[in-house]
Protein backbone atom coordinates (compact mmCIF):
# COMPACT_ATOMS: atom_id res chain seq x y z
CA UNK A 1 0.00 0.00 0.00
CA UNK A 2 3.00 2.60 -0.98
CA UNK A 3 2.32 5.57 -3.22
CA UNK A 4 3.14 3.80 -5.90
CA UNK A 5 1.42 0.91 -5.73
CA UNK A 6 -2.15 3.05 -4.30
CA UNK A 7 -1.27 5.33 -7.63
CA UNK A 8 -0.52 2.29 -10.09
CA UNK A 9 -4.25 0.90 -9.00
CA UNK A 10 -5.90 3.67 -9.02
CA UNK A 11 -5.02 4.65 -12.57
CA UNK A 12 -5.47 0.58 -13.05
CA UNK A 13 -9.70 0.57 -11.28
CA UNK A 14 -10.30 4.43 -13.15
CA UNK A 15 -9.90 6.43 -9.94
CA UNK A 16 -9.68 9.99 -9.79
CA UNK A 17 -9.11 10.62 -6.33
CA UNK A 18 -8.33 8.21 -3.50
CA UNK A 19 -7.52 8.62 0.28
CA UNK A 20 -4.27 8.14 2.02
CA UNK A 21 -5.41 6.19 4.60
CA UNK A 22 -3.50 6.09 8.15
CA UNK A 23 -2.24 10.15 8.08
CA UNK A 24 -1.62 9.60 11.75
CA UNK A 25 0.97 7.49 11.63
CA UNK A 26 4.32 8.98 12.28
CA UNK A 27 6.31 6.96 9.52
CA UNK A 28 3.41 7.10 6.50
CA UNK A 29 2.68 10.52 7.30
CA UNK A 30 6.32 11.27 6.69
CA UNK A 31 6.50 9.57 3.46
CA UNK A 32 2.76 11.84 2.31
CA UNK A 33 5.07 14.81 3.34
CA UNK A 34 7.75 14.22 1.28
CA UNK A 35 5.79 12.47 -1.58
CA UNK A 36 2.80 14.43 -2.30
CA UNK A 37 2.72 17.65 -4.20
CA UNK A 38 -0.47 20.03 -3.45
CA UNK A 39 -1.90 20.17 -6.68
CA UNK A 40 -5.59 22.21 -5.94
CA UNK A 41 -6.81 23.42 -2.18
CA UNK A 42 -6.44 20.45 -0.26
CA UNK A 43 -5.49 17.81 -3.05
CA UNK A 44 -2.26 16.42 -3.34
CA UNK A 45 -0.72 14.23 -6.09
CA UNK A 46 1.57 11.75 -7.01
CA UNK A 47 2.01 10.29 -10.32
CA UNK A 48 -0.54 11.56 -11.68
CA UNK A 49 -2.82 10.26 -9.14
CA UNK A 50 -5.12 12.80 -6.67
CA UNK A 51 -5.35 12.00 -3.00
CA UNK A 52 -7.10 13.14 -0.12
CA UNK A 53 -5.53 13.19 3.46
CA UNK A 54 -7.45 10.61 5.50
CA UNK A 55 -7.61 8.12 7.94
CA UNK A 56 -9.44 5.82 10.13
CA UNK A 57 -9.69 6.31 13.90
CA UNK A 58 -11.32 3.37 16.31
CA UNK A 59 -12.91 4.54 19.10
CA UNK A 60 -13.03 2.81 22.12
CA UNK A 61 -14.65 4.11 25.33
CA UNK A 62 -17.50 3.63 27.55
CA UNK A 63 -20.30 5.52 26.89
CA UNK A 64 -24.40 5.71 28.33
CA UNK A 65 -23.24 2.56 30.67
CA UNK A 66 -21.78 0.17 27.56
CA UNK A 67 -18.25 -0.05 25.81
CA UNK A 68 -18.46 1.24 22.21
CA UNK A 69 -16.15 0.54 19.44
CA UNK A 70 -16.59 2.31 16.77
CA UNK A 71 -14.49 3.25 13.72
CA UNK A 72 -14.73 6.90 12.46
CA UNK A 73 -13.17 8.00 9.05
CA UNK A 74 -11.67 11.92 8.97
CA UNK A 75 -10.59 13.77 5.94
CA UNK A 76 -8.46 16.68 6.63
CA UNK A 77 -8.31 20.00 5.09
CA UNK A 78 -4.53 20.04 4.27
CA UNK A 79 -1.23 18.34 5.62
CA UNK A 80 -1.07 21.16 8.33
CA UNK A 81 -4.71 20.49 9.71
CA UNK A 82 -3.55 17.05 9.52
CA UNK A 83 -0.46 17.32 11.69
CA UNK A 84 -2.81 19.59 14.71
CA UNK A 85 -5.35 16.50 14.39
CA UNK A 86 -2.38 13.82 15.06
CA UNK A 87 -0.99 16.10 17.61
CA UNK A 88 -4.11 15.92 19.86
CA UNK A 89 -5.55 12.28 19.24
CA UNK A 90 -1.90 11.52 20.30
CA UNK A 91 -2.94 12.14 23.98
CA UNK A 92 -5.89 9.80 23.44
CA UNK A 93 -3.65 6.61 22.67
CA UNK A 94 -1.06 4.69 23.58
CA UNK A 95 1.70 4.52 20.48
CA UNK A 96 0.46 6.69 17.24
CA UNK A 97 2.78 3.92 15.97
CA UNK A 98 1.11 0.96 17.14
CA UNK A 99 -1.60 0.75 14.12
CA UNK A 100 -2.57 2.30 10.71
CA UNK A 101 -5.70 2.74 12.13
CA UNK A 102 -5.05 4.28 15.39
CA UNK A 103 -7.52 3.20 18.42
CA UNK A 104 -7.60 6.22 21.00
CA UNK A 105 -10.09 6.34 24.22
CA UNK A 106 -12.61 8.57 22.81
CA UNK A 107 -16.30 8.62 22.04
CA UNK A 108 -17.12 9.83 18.40
CA UNK A 109 -18.82 12.82 19.98
CA UNK A 110 -15.99 13.39 21.30
CA UNK A 111 -13.86 12.43 18.32
CA UNK A 112 -15.82 15.15 16.62
CA UNK A 113 -15.35 18.04 18.57
CA UNK A 114 -11.28 17.00 18.88
CA UNK A 115 -11.04 17.18 15.10
CA UNK A 116 -13.55 20.08 14.13
CA UNK A 117 -11.58 22.36 17.00
CA UNK A 118 -8.25 21.11 15.18
CA UNK A 119 -9.73 21.27 11.83
CA UNK A 120 -12.56 23.19 11.50
CA UNK A 121 -13.10 22.09 7.90
CA UNK A 122 -12.38 18.36 8.75
CA UNK A 123 -15.17 16.06 7.58
CA UNK A 124 -15.97 13.16 10.25
CA UNK A 125 -17.92 10.33 8.42
CA UNK A 126 -18.70 7.45 10.38
CA UNK A 127 -17.45 4.07 8.96
CA UNK A 128 -19.12 0.98 7.58
CA UNK A 129 -22.16 1.93 9.71
CA UNK A 130 -23.97 -1.34 10.28
CA UNK A 131 -20.90 -3.43 10.85
CA UNK A 132 -21.72 -5.41 14.04
CA UNK A 133 -18.80 -4.53 15.51
CA UNK A 134 -16.99 -1.31 15.17
CA UNK A 135 -20.29 0.17 13.07
CA UNK A 136 -21.51 3.54 14.70
CA UNK A 137 -25.39 1.73 13.96
CA UNK A 138 -23.86 -1.87 14.59
CA UNK A 139 -25.67 -4.40 17.26
CA UNK A 140 -22.41 -5.57 18.84
CA UNK A 141 -20.98 -2.28 19.58
CA UNK A 142 -23.03 0.49 18.52
CA UNK A 143 -25.53 2.89 18.90
CA UNK A 144 -29.49 2.54 18.11
CA UNK A 145 -29.07 6.29 16.01
CA UNK A 146 -26.79 9.07 15.38
CA UNK A 147 -28.71 11.53 18.00
CA UNK A 148 -28.23 8.59 20.53
CA UNK A 149 -24.36 8.80 19.74
CA UNK A 150 -23.46 12.54 19.18
CA UNK A 151 -26.25 14.29 21.19
CA UNK A 152 -26.20 17.82 20.16
CA UNK A 153 -23.53 17.54 17.83
CA UNK A 154 -25.51 15.39 15.66
CA UNK A 155 -25.82 18.24 12.99
CA UNK A 156 -22.30 18.17 12.66
CA UNK A 157 -22.45 14.78 11.17
CA UNK A 158 -22.69 15.31 7.01
CA UNK A 159 -22.33 11.78 5.89
CA UNK A 160 -21.84 8.08 6.50
CA UNK A 161 -20.33 5.47 4.41
CA UNK A 162 -22.64 2.53 3.52
CA UNK A 163 -20.44 -0.73 3.90
CA UNK A 164 -19.96 -3.66 2.00
CA UNK A 165 -23.27 -4.97 2.90
CA UNK A 166 -25.66 -2.07 2.91
CA UNK A 167 -26.81 0.23 -0.07
CA UNK A 168 -28.19 3.88 0.07
CA UNK A 169 -31.24 2.66 -0.60
CA UNK A 170 -31.10 -0.01 2.59
CA UNK A 171 -30.03 3.24 4.74
CA UNK A 172 -33.35 5.32 3.74
CA UNK A 173 -35.58 3.07 5.77
CA UNK A 174 -33.93 4.96 8.30
CA UNK A 175 -35.61 8.70 8.54
CA UNK A 176 -32.47 10.84 9.54
CA UNK A 177 -29.81 8.88 7.68
CA UNK A 178 -32.01 10.60 5.11
CA UNK A 179 -30.44 13.88 6.43
CA UNK A 180 -27.23 12.97 5.59
CA UNK A 181 -25.10 12.49 2.54
CA UNK A 182 -24.57 8.50 1.63
CA UNK A 183 -20.97 7.81 0.34
CA UNK A 184 -19.51 4.33 -0.65
CA UNK A 185 -15.82 4.17 -0.07
CA UNK A 186 -15.08 0.22 1.34
CA UNK A 187 -11.18 -0.25 2.91
CA UNK A 188 -8.81 -1.23 0.50
CA UNK A 189 -6.42 -3.50 2.24
CA UNK A 190 -4.55 -3.87 -1.24
CA UNK A 191 -4.38 -2.00 -4.43
CA UNK A 192 -6.02 -4.73 -6.06
CA UNK A 193 -9.18 -4.13 -3.62
CA UNK A 194 -9.11 -0.36 -4.18
CA UNK A 195 -12.67 0.65 -5.75
CA UNK A 196 -14.87 -2.19 -4.36
CA UNK A 197 -17.32 0.57 -3.58
CA UNK A 198 -17.19 4.55 -5.05
CA UNK A 199 -18.83 7.56 -5.16
CA UNK A 200 -19.12 10.09 -7.69
CA UNK A 201 -18.63 14.09 -7.31
CA UNK A 202 -18.02 16.41 -9.83
CA UNK A 203 -14.59 16.65 -11.76
CA UNK A 204 -11.69 18.33 -10.97
CA UNK A 205 -12.39 19.01 -7.07
CA UNK A 206 -10.40 21.38 -4.23
CA UNK A 207 -10.89 19.80 -0.53
CA UNK A 208 -13.78 22.83 -0.05
CA UNK A 209 -15.78 21.51 -3.52
CA UNK A 210 -15.49 18.02 -1.91
CA UNK A 211 -16.65 18.85 1.45
CA UNK A 212 -19.50 21.12 0.07
CA UNK A 213 -20.50 18.54 -2.07
CA UNK A 214 -21.24 16.06 0.87
CA UNK A 215 -22.46 19.19 3.17
CA UNK A 216 -25.55 19.25 0.77
CA UNK A 217 -26.03 16.10 -0.23
CA UNK A 218 -24.54 16.33 -3.63
CA UNK A 219 -23.38 12.99 -4.28
CA UNK A 220 -23.91 12.31 -8.18
CA UNK A 221 -23.95 8.12 -7.57
CA UNK A 222 -22.26 5.20 -5.83
CA UNK A 223 -20.58 2.27 -7.19
CA UNK A 224 -21.66 -0.60 -4.61
CA UNK A 225 -21.20 -4.00 -3.68
CA UNK A 226 -23.90 -6.09 -4.23
CA UNK A 227 -25.00 -6.40 -0.53
CA UNK A 228 -25.69 -10.23 -0.32
CA UNK A 229 -22.26 -10.61 -0.85
CA UNK A 230 -21.22 -8.12 1.86
CA UNK A 231 -19.84 -10.43 4.89
CA UNK A 232 -22.33 -9.41 7.43
CA UNK A 233 -25.61 -8.90 4.74
CA UNK A 234 -27.41 -11.57 6.89
CA UNK A 235 -27.19 -13.06 10.43
CA UNK A 236 -25.32 -16.39 11.22
CA UNK A 237 -23.15 -18.21 12.64
CA UNK A 238 -19.44 -18.83 10.80
CA UNK A 239 -18.23 -21.83 12.98
CA UNK A 240 -21.73 -23.81 12.83
CA UNK A 241 -22.32 -23.08 8.84
CA UNK A 242 -25.87 -21.42 10.04
CA UNK A 243 -27.36 -18.79 8.17
CA UNK A 244 -30.14 -16.90 8.30
CA UNK A 245 -31.70 -14.49 5.97
CA UNK A 246 -35.10 -12.99 7.39
CA UNK A 247 -36.39 -12.01 10.64
CA UNK A 248 -35.07 -11.89 14.09
CA UNK A 249 -31.40 -13.44 14.51
CA UNK A 250 -32.10 -15.96 17.48
CA UNK A 251 -30.20 -18.40 18.78
CA UNK A 252 -28.31 -20.85 16.81
CA UNK A 253 -29.49 -24.29 16.59
CA UNK A 254 -26.54 -26.23 16.58
CA UNK A 255 -24.59 -24.84 19.58
CA UNK A 256 -26.95 -22.51 21.40
CA UNK A 257 -24.95 -19.17 20.82
CA UNK A 258 -26.36 -15.83 20.10
CA UNK A 259 -26.38 -15.36 16.42
CA UNK A 260 -24.43 -12.48 14.81
CA UNK A 261 -26.86 -10.31 13.80
CA UNK A 262 -27.03 -9.35 10.13
CA UNK A 263 -27.42 -5.99 8.26
CA UNK A 264 -30.86 -6.64 6.53
CA UNK A 265 -31.99 -7.38 10.19
CA UNK A 266 -30.25 -4.67 12.15
CA UNK A 267 -31.96 -2.29 9.59
CA UNK A 268 -35.42 -3.51 9.65
CA UNK A 269 -34.77 -3.77 13.66
CA UNK A 270 -33.83 -0.16 13.87
CA UNK A 271 -36.61 1.33 11.01
CA UNK A 272 -39.40 -0.95 13.12
CA UNK A 273 -37.91 0.44 16.88
CA UNK A 274 -38.43 4.18 15.44
CA UNK A 275 -42.07 3.32 14.54
CA UNK A 276 -41.84 4.35 10.59
CA UNK A 277 -43.20 2.26 8.13
CA UNK A 278 -41.00 1.50 5.18
CA UNK A 279 -41.60 4.57 2.69
CA UNK A 280 -40.31 5.19 -0.90
CA UNK A 281 -36.73 6.14 -1.53
CA UNK A 282 -36.55 9.55 -1.70
CA UNK A 283 -35.80 11.23 -4.79
CA UNK A 284 -32.64 12.93 -3.46
CA UNK A 285 -30.93 9.13 -2.58
CA UNK A 286 -28.04 8.66 -5.01
CA UNK A 287 -28.22 6.25 -7.56
CA UNK A 288 -26.32 2.94 -6.92
CA UNK A 289 -24.43 0.31 -9.41
CA UNK A 290 -24.20 -3.11 -7.94
CA UNK A 291 -20.61 -4.64 -9.17
CA UNK A 292 -18.53 -8.14 -9.60
CA UNK A 293 -15.38 -7.00 -9.72
CA UNK A 294 -13.61 -8.04 -13.12
CA UNK A 295 -10.86 -10.75 -12.02
CA UNK A 296 -14.29 -12.52 -10.47
CA UNK A 297 -15.86 -12.02 -13.64
CA UNK A 298 -12.83 -14.32 -15.69
CA UNK A 299 -12.64 -15.91 -12.98
CA UNK A 300 -15.30 -17.80 -13.04
CA UNK A 301 -14.76 -17.62 -17.65
CA UNK A 302 -11.85 -20.03 -17.18
CA UNK A 303 -12.32 -21.79 -13.54
CA UNK A 304 -9.38 -20.55 -12.20
CA UNK A 305 -8.91 -18.37 -8.82
CA UNK A 306 -8.75 -14.53 -9.26
CA UNK A 307 -4.56 -14.07 -8.37
CA UNK A 308 -4.03 -16.71 -10.45
CA UNK A 309 -1.53 -15.73 -13.56
CA UNK A 310 -4.00 -16.11 -16.29
CA UNK A 311 -6.80 -14.58 -14.84
CA UNK A 312 -4.36 -11.19 -14.51
CA UNK A 313 -3.16 -11.89 -17.94
CA UNK A 314 -6.73 -11.62 -18.97
CA UNK A 315 -7.36 -8.79 -16.57
CA UNK A 316 -4.22 -6.59 -17.77
CA UNK A 317 -5.29 -6.88 -21.41
CA UNK A 318 -8.90 -6.00 -21.06
CA UNK A 319 -7.94 -2.92 -18.80
CA UNK A 320 -5.74 -1.77 -21.32
CA UNK A 321 -8.37 -1.39 -23.69
CA UNK A 322 -11.01 -0.41 -22.13
CA UNK A 323 -9.30 2.18 -20.56
CA UNK A 324 -10.02 1.40 -16.69
CA UNK A 325 -11.68 -1.60 -15.03
CA UNK A 326 -14.36 0.91 -13.97
CA UNK A 327 -14.56 1.69 -17.52
CA UNK A 328 -14.86 -1.75 -18.76
CA UNK A 329 -17.94 -2.76 -16.24
CA UNK A 330 -19.97 0.10 -16.09
CA UNK A 331 -19.51 2.48 -18.81
CA UNK A 332 -18.10 0.83 -22.61
CA UNK A 333 -21.46 -0.47 -24.25
CA UNK A 334 -21.35 -4.24 -24.73
CA UNK A 335 -20.60 -3.93 -28.54
CA UNK A 336 -17.53 -2.07 -27.96
CA UNK A 337 -16.47 -4.68 -25.11
CA UNK A 338 -16.98 -7.51 -27.66
CA UNK A 339 -14.46 -6.27 -30.03
CA UNK A 340 -11.04 -6.80 -27.30
CA UNK A 341 -13.35 -9.04 -24.67
CA UNK A 342 -13.86 -12.85 -24.96
CA UNK A 343 -17.30 -13.61 -25.57
CA UNK A 344 -17.63 -15.47 -21.87
CA UNK A 345 -16.36 -12.12 -20.26
CA UNK A 346 -18.53 -9.87 -22.12
CA UNK A 347 -21.39 -12.26 -21.29
CA UNK A 348 -20.51 -12.35 -17.41
CA UNK A 349 -20.05 -7.88 -17.44
CA UNK A 350 -23.30 -8.34 -19.24
CA UNK A 351 -25.61 -9.92 -16.80
CA UNK A 352 -23.46 -8.01 -13.53
CA UNK A 353 -24.87 -4.90 -15.08
CA UNK A 354 -28.81 -6.68 -15.27
CA UNK A 355 -28.17 -7.99 -12.07
CA UNK A 356 -29.03 -11.28 -13.10
CA UNK A 357 -26.50 -13.33 -10.61
CA UNK A 358 -26.94 -15.45 -7.91
CA UNK A 359 -25.63 -14.62 -4.73
CA UNK A 360 -25.53 -16.98 -0.91
CA UNK A 361 -25.85 -14.18 1.30
CA UNK A 362 -22.44 -13.59 3.54
CA UNK A 363 -22.87 -13.83 6.84
CA UNK A 364 -20.64 -13.66 10.56
CA UNK A 365 -18.00 -12.63 8.76
CA UNK A 366 -17.74 -14.43 5.75
CA UNK A 367 -17.91 -12.99 2.33
CA UNK A 368 -21.31 -13.89 0.60
CA UNK A 369 -20.87 -16.46 -2.72
CA UNK A 370 -21.40 -15.24 -6.02
CA UNK A 371 -22.63 -17.46 -9.02
CA UNK A 372 -23.19 -15.57 -12.41
CA UNK A 373 -23.71 -18.50 -14.45
CA UNK A 374 -26.04 -20.25 -12.64
CA UNK A 375 -29.23 -20.98 -13.98
CA UNK A 376 -31.31 -20.82 -11.06
CA UNK A 377 -30.88 -16.84 -10.92
CA UNK A 378 -31.75 -14.57 -8.52
CA UNK A 379 -32.30 -10.76 -8.98
CA UNK A 380 -29.97 -8.93 -6.13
Amino acid sequence: MSLENLSYWGRRKGLDLISTGDFTHPIWFTELKHSLTESEDGIYEFNNQKFVLGTEVSCVAKDRGRTRKVHILILASSLESSTRITRDLSYHSKNLASDGRLTVRLTPSELLELSLRSDSESLIIPSHIWTPWYGLLGSRSGYNSLEECFREKTPLIRAVETGLSSDPEMCMRIPELRNVATVSFSDAHSGQNLGREVTYFDEHLSFPALRSQIVKKQVKKTIEYFPEEGKYYASGHRKCGVVKVNGNPGICPICGTNLTEGVSSRIAELAGSQGKTVESTPADCPPSIKLIGLKKIISECIGLGPSSKSVDFEYQGIVEHAGSELSALTELPIEELAQFCPAKVVEGIDLVRRGEIRISPGYDGKYGEVSIWDKCLTNS
